[in-house]
């Protein structure tokens, strides 16, 4: 009753500066259609008395957790305000964009001046600001998985926790994320076959010279290991967590702290086990992301939309538990020192109100990396293009590491910028329009396939680039109907974003491709499949379901995008802040892409959850045990 009491008060207010706009409204229910991210969203608007007196979302095919604030919040300000001169929702632009376009779409049936409407002034409220003071025991600044776990960690050690988050929602970049957990799984990695091409994978990394001392140590172990392996005589995939740390710190280029890595790679096992007691829905099969080198990323059942599972998980723990409080719209920017330890953060919310913080126990930076900011990504880097797209949200601007380095913090890697092989040539994210696995055929604008796509993610990025940075991923329908929503992929298609062909030589027509050279292409791809072997590009991983031999067939522009931050703030394995003479900063603690030295020059494929929620966890239990 409040609530809606709220609206016809402000519809009040603003008939007056309304009555041109609305003037001409004709009375009822009125559907307005926008185009979405994923498809079509349409919103159901009522007009009555010359105003609009309800308006919701009711058809969206919008990605949970990234679509949630802009669906539920600005069909209300449209009713309050009487205006379509809104702001769109940091981090859901596209989805904002289209619940706009089906606002005014609706308005428009209705007879209204809709140009008038996008003009018309929002008042807004001019009362002073005010200032808040908190009091917690752990402070977690960002909301997304490693801010959740951290929280939730703290919480299970007694710990009241409040969370400081600058969005409006949960999730952050890990709604973003591709959706994989890489970690050592021994009882679902013996349903999957070990083939001679990952056998010679092992071999090789064991026959390499060690890069130290601690390397070497790592090699013995899992030489110890693939001999029981063998002795035994087993065929399922070998996998161990100290062959998760070789191919980590091998993969980084020896540049990440191994420390951190076996640390990293020991206790994702655990934390996948923990956020499947608080409810997380696993796949018990087991799958290799783009660029992980190794059958042990895990999805959730179910989950189409990224990384929307993990959080979707986190936030309904969170919600469940009195102790932990989310403050949105609130953005933290000074952290407070007393007598040389951190002890609160202070913060200023989206209307201009502070508010102060203080925590007893201590400060959890959780704020992600600095991908959303192209211009400092350009600054640290101008090697890369200009041109370059980001897969972050906005909001990933390296607040924490910045907020730290003004009170001493080192960072460490901050040049170490990874970008994305296969993001949208479309809208440079993650997932947009794909088809099929993410280690389809790769082919470049000749049809000719140009690198084992089972490579690293830097060395498909440089790959892509050196065909003139548009390539495409080639898959057939069985590959299509195995992908994470069909619709979204035909909804690509229909908007010219993909294509389908009934025949490869129709499909290479359509991508100004010789028909010859990409049917060729595919028919050599297929045989390599086949006999599990590629001469040409030494590709590793194979299967039925990768080959492209049932029509449709499906194309997927992709080009490199700006995916993760790799550097930061210098931590410990508990997650302790180190500052620039190498002490720890007492009270302050980081983890998640906030971070630098576990991934080196190179982050693996399905590492960063596992990072986010692994470090997350153990800084909400470092904090408490200090």
């Amino acid at each position: 009753m409040k609530k809606i009491l709220a609206v016809l008060l402000a519809t009040a207010m603003l008939m007056a500066s309304c009555v041109s706009a609305f003037a001409d409204a004709t009375p009822g229910t009125y559907i307005g259609t926008g185009n979405g991210r994923n498809g079509v969203l349409k919103v159901e608007v009522i007009f009555d008395n010359g105003v609009a007196t309800e308006a919701k979302v009711v058809e969206t095919t919008e990605t949970q957790g990234i679509s949630d604030a802009p669906i539920a919040q600005l069909p209300v300000k449209f009713v309050e305000t009487q205006s379509l001169n809104l702001d769109t929702i940091a981090g859901a632009t596209l989805t904002s964009n289209a619940v706009l376009e089906a606002l005014a779409d609706a308005a428009m049936q209705a007879g209204c001046d809709v140009e008038a409407m996008k003009n018309s002034e929002v008042k807004t409220d001019e009362a002073a600001a005010k200032e808040t003071v908190l009091d917690a025991d752990v402070v977690v600044v960002g909301a997304g998985g490693a801010g959740l776990s951290a929280a939730l960690a703290a919480e299970e050690q007694g710990a009241k926790v409040i969370v400081i988050e600058k969005t409006v929602a949960v999730g952050g970049n890990t709604l973003r994320a591709g959706g994989w957990f890489n970690s050592a799984d021994p009882e679902r990695q013996k349903n999957v076959e070990m083939g001679p091409a990952q056998r010679n994978t092992v071999e090789a990394m064991l026959a390499k010279e060690p890069h130290d001392e601690k390397m070497a140590e790592l090699q013995k172990t899992v030489k110890a290991q693939w001999d029981a392996y063998n002795a035994e005589g087993a065929t399922y995939l070998f996998d161990s967590t100290e062959f998760h740390a070789l191919q980590t710190y091998d993969g980084g280029d020896y540049i990440g702290n191994i420390d951190l890595i076996v640390e990293f790679t020991e206790q994702a096992p655990v934390t996948l086990t923990w956020l499947e007691s608080i409810g997380l829905d696993t796949n018990p099969q087991m799958n290799m992301c783009v660029g992980a080198l190794w059958q042990r990323s895990h999805s959730v059942i179910g989950n189409t939309n990224v990384g929307y599972g993990f959080i979707h998980t986190l936030d309904e723990a969170v919600r469940a538990k009195e102790n932990i409080s989310v403050l949105f719209e609130t953005a933290a920017n000074e952290l407070i020192v007393t007598d040389g330890r951190v002890t609160g953060v202070k913060a200023v919310t989206t209307n201009g109100d502070t508010c102060t913080v203080n925590a007893t126990k201590g400060v959890v930076l959780a704020t992600g990396g600095f991908g959303g900011d192209l211009e400092k990504v350009q600054q640290i880097r101008p090697d890369i293009p200009a041109s370059i797209r980001t897969t972050s949200i906005s909001a990933c601007t390296g607040d924490g590491i910045w907020m730290a380095q003004a009170i001493g913090a080192d960072t460490v890697d901050l040049d170490q910028i990874q970008l994305y092989p296969l993001a949208s040539a479309i809208d440079g994210s993650t997932a947009y329009g794909m088809v099929g696995p993410s280690t389809s055929m790769f082919v470049n604008p000749k049809g000719e396939r140009y690198v084992n796509e089972n490579e690293r993610r830097d060395v498909l990025a440089a790959a892509a680039f050196a065909q003139g940075g548009v390539v495409y991923c080639i898959s057939d329908s069985v590959a299509a109907n195995n992908t994470r929503d069909i619709n979204v992929v035909e909804y690509a298609v229909e908007k010219g974003h993909s294509y389908k062909a009934d025949t490869i030589e129709e499909l290479a027509v359509q991508l100004g491709m010789d028909p010859a050279v990409l049917k060729a292409t595919v028919e050599k791809f297929n045989a390599a499949c086949d006999a599990e072997n590629d001469p040409e590009f030494g590709r590793t991983i194979f299967g039925a379901n990768l080959k492209v031999e049932t029509a449709p067939f499906y194309a997927s522009p992709r080009s490199p995008s700006v995916h993760h931050t790799m550097g930061g703030l210098k931590i410990d394995g508990a997650t302790h802040v180190i500052d620039v003479n190498g002490n720890i900063i007492p009270g302050l603690y980081a983890a998640g892409e906030t971070t630098g030295g576990l991934h080196g020059g190179n982050r693996l494929g399905g590492n960063a959850i596992a990072d986010c929620m692994t470090f997350g966890r153990i800084a909400g239990q470092t904090i408490m045990a200090d």
